[in-house]
């Protein structure tokens, strides 16, 4: 059982700070007065957002099974 909290927990922990700066990125966004921007740069930055996410996310995983 001891086993099985241990790896549970470093999931939870990163969905946990991956779902809140998505929360603050959406809050912050949605607050703030933007000029209107081009659909291109939008798109840039909501892949560069997503990149940095899945990249936080692997290193977190593969760094798993390392001790």
């Amino acid at each position: 059982m001891l086993d099985f909290i241990r790896g549970i927990t470093r999931p939870v922990i990163t969905f946990l700070l991956v779902g809140t700066l998505c929360g603050l990125v959406v809050r912050l966004l949605w607050r703030i007065t933007v000029p209107p921007l081009p659909a291109e740069v939008w798109v840039g930055l909501i892949a560069s957002f997503t990149t940095a996410v899945t990249v936080t996310l692997a290193f977190w995983f593969g760094s798993r099974g390392t001790k």
